[in-house]
């Protein structure tokens, strides 16, 4: 069953106030339909996109706000549980519960219904309401601090036994207790959203390699390990090689770890010793991509569902953030957003207008929706938006 991320509406998370990340298809452009994937009701979304904006307008919040919700139906990782504080510096108290915290609220195309999920957080990650509906019927609703809850006894929901009294003695998401605590068919809307999740990630480039958060991260640790151990050296050393770096790799085993090194004549180099940050970072996108290849899952972590890529091609040869882009496309099942801050992408060739959103702290959203004239194949989007067409975003 296809599930797509549909919206997401971000209140007080960051820098956001108040804006909506809409990523349905806007406009029916006769080219970059790669881009774009149906429902089962014909409806169409964007599948692979770019985000645009000044450094500070929030890209990299909108990613954490994206997968802020693994922490709602999966325990949070040690080292992101009550990680960087997420409620705006600007929130006023909140009417209800007389505090500052974020609400966010996540819509999901799923095939024959829309599910929403929406929930109020504080900075140290306590859950204080949730709501989950299907084509806009309750399916639950709870106000934790008041424990107020209110179920759907519709017995396609399969909520009829749930044991409410172990959910409201303890501290945990509603969600999370629902989905680990009731027998769901695989239709279920609460179980489509679940799976959905499962397989979200948001890969940052960081001084240290790429970091992997979400329920899937352990999956992504090691990558030189998982190259070797999956038989991909030569893959990786041919991919390297069409990208411009001619090197011949060799394996070995270094105080219990796999490392993977350069071959020279006199010594086998350690590429994390001898490598730039570039090709580090290109060997740990190609374990990436391998995972989600392999049928378009990332290891032991169900579908690859939704993959958000921070700051990746950010300091990488044009070219080279090309190739990668188009391979990313090639593997990815599921759908890819990726943060820009040069414009080696921003042509019709690889994108479309209505798959790049520029990004600000008042507001996120497509080229088309930002100006008034008409976008053709044939227009040089960098140019554009470089000239300011779509306003002063860069």
């Amino acid at each position: 069953m296809t599930v797509f991320l549909e919206r997401l509406h971000v209140r007080d998370f960051g820098p956001f106030r108040d804006v909506c990340f809409d990523l349905r298809q806007k406009r029916g452009y006769p080219f970059g339909e790669d881009l774009v994937a149906e429902n089962g009701a014909g409806e169409g979304f964007i599948r692979a996109g770019l985000l645009c904006g000044r450094n500070g307008a929030g890209k990299s919040f909108l990613g954490r706000a994206l997968i802020d919700i693994a922490g709602q139906v999966f325990m949070p990782s040690p080292d992101e549980a009550g990680g960087n504080p997420v409620v705006s510096a600007d929130a006023d108290l909140d009417d209800e519960f007389n505090k500052r915290c974020a609400r966010l609220a996540f819509v999901f195309s799923i095939e024959g219904c829309r599910a929403a999920y929406t929930y109020a957080r504080t900075d140290d990650g306590i859950c204080l309401a949730e709501r989950f509906t299907v084509d806009d019927e309750t399916v639950f609703e709870v106000n934790h601090p008041a424990r107020r809850l209110r179920l759907s006894r519709d017995p396609r929901w399969n909520l009829e036994t749930l044991q409410t009294e172990r959910f409201l003695d303890g501290e945990i998401p509603l969600l999370r207790f629902v989905t680990a605590n009731t027998l769901l068919a695989p239709e279920n809307p609460l179980r489509q959203v679940r799976d959905f999740v499962r397989g979200m990630l948001l890969v940052r480039a960081t001084d240290e390699g790429l970091h992997v958060q979400g329920p899937g991260a352990k999956a992504c640790r090691d990558p030189e390990a998982f190259v070797v151990r999956n038989g991909l050296l030569q893959d990786l050393e041919g991919f390297l090689q069409d990208l411009g770096i001619d090197e011949t790799l060799v394996a070995r085993e270094s105080c219990g770890r796999t490392e993977i090194c350069f071959r020279h004549r006199n010594a086998d180099l350690s590429v994390r010793r001898a490598a730039s940050g570039g090709t580090l970072r290109l060997i740990e996108l190609f374990a990436l991509m391998k995972r989600l290849e392999h049928s378009g899952r990332s290891e032991s972590s169900g579908p690859a569902s939704l993959i958000f890529l921070d700051d990746l091609t950010d300091g990488l040869h044009p070219q080279i953030s090309r190739s990668i882009w188009r391979q990313l496309l090639e593997t990815a099942a599921g759908q890819i957003l990726l943060t820009v801050h040069g414009t080696a992408l921003l042509s019709n060739r690889f994108v479309r207008p209505d798959a790049v959103w520029i990004v600000t702290r008042d507001r996120v959203a497509v080229m088309p929706e930002l100006t008034t004239r008409e976008i053709r194949e044939g227009n040089d989007l960098a140019k554009l938006l470089l000239g300011g067409a779509f306003g002063e975003v860069v």
